[in-house]
């Protein structure tokens, strides 16, 4: 999960298989980028995203699953597509 900390976008996954599953030489990740990446890990784990940053992740999602299946896909249709849904799910609730 991609998560804010301070205003820098960290992945925590990624970091963590950067650092665990290629193999990176143990003394860089603990000279070079060590405490930092452990404190921004630590960080990004605690950090709740906004309900508006989920919904830009989920749109981000869909975009980049159905655009690989099929060039013709464009981001305005994810958007269009998410807002009659969006519209939809208000009326189903009221």
């Amino acid at each position: 999960m991609e998560k804010r900390a301070s205003g820098h976008h960290i992945n925590v996954k990624v970091a963590e298989t950067l650092v665990g599953s290629y193999g990176l030489p143990s003394n860089l990740w603990e000279n070079r980028m060590g405490e930092e990446l452990k404190r921004l890990i630590e960080v990004a784990k605690r950090v709740t995203p906004t309900p508006e940053h989920r919904e830009e992740q989920r749109r981000s999602f869909a975009y980049g699953n159905t655009a690989y299946e099929n060039t013709r896909i464009t981001r305005e249709m994810i958007d269009q597509q998410a807002e009659i849904l969006a519209s939809a799910d208000a009326k189903r609730r009221t």
